[in-house]
């Protein structure tokens, strides 16, 4: 129930966020930072997926494409990323690509800025390619104003005579606001409340999670049936 709440929640604040017109933005790219040699099969490397932009953004919805048949997804490091509320956790979707959104509290503009870390294994020779089929993020101007960012692909090699690598796979992690979040819903769940949730960042309100009010009045219907 309670991540049925959250997901509602969630939804709720990203769509507000994502009320859009799709515009090309001129100096913003998302690209990857990973090996700059060749890895011998059975590594595991570290992939970086990071943003440049010169415009303020607050939210981002992406999708990463890499080779099943030399690569196996292990896991995503989101420490020191921009995002801070996760919409969509990190996970391999229907079509096979890595897929997650988010937001960020106090938008972000700026170089290398680390969404975050993708941890795969190398597993047969070959030249993989990561790709970014999925690339919207989101201006912070009030309207969540979709921009079609720019992407650069990433290949690099894995060879038998190639370095071992093994770095550390390190576990995605809730975030402070993704925790405040369960921590307010378990308030207006033990309360019975059905109070708007308000969060602020340091430049004031960010958005007004109405969502909680659908789920308790979506929940007292199934209780009267």
């Amino acid at each position: 129930m309670k991540n049925k709440m959250k997901k509602l929640i969630s939804a709720t604040l990203l769509t507000a966020l994502f009320t859009s017109i799709s515009v090309l933005a001129a100096g913003e790219k998302i690209y990857f930072t990973g090996p700059g040699n060749a890895v011998a099969p059975g590594s595991q490397v570290s992939i970086s997926v990071q943003l440049d932009t010169d415009i303020s953004i607050n939210a981002l919805d992406l999708e990463v494409g890499y080779p099943k048949d030399t690569l196996e997804f292990l896991d995503f490091n989101n420490e020191n990323s921009i995002i801070d509320i996760w919409q969509t956790k990190p996970a391999i979707l229907p079509n096979g690509n890595i897929g997650f959104s988010g937001g960020i509290i106090k938008s972000f503009s700026g170089t290398k800025g680390l969404i975050g870390k993708l941890s795969f294994s190398a597993k047969t020779e070959g030249s993989p390619k990561l790709s970014l089929p999925k690339s919207d993020i989101y201006l912070a101007d009030g309207q969540g104003t979709k921009m079609s960012a720019p992407t650069l692909n990433l290949i690099f090699s894995i060879k038998d005579n190639g370095q071992i690598v093994v770095s550390p796979v390190v576990p995605f992690k809730s975030t402070p606001a993704d925790i405040e979040i369960e921590k307010q819903l378990e308030t207006l769940k033990a309360e019975g409340s059905r109070r708007t949730l308000i969060y602020w960042s340091g430049a004031g309100a960010l958005v007004v999670l109405s969502g909680i009010l659908m789920y308790n009045k979506r929940k007292r219907r199934q209780q009267l049936k």
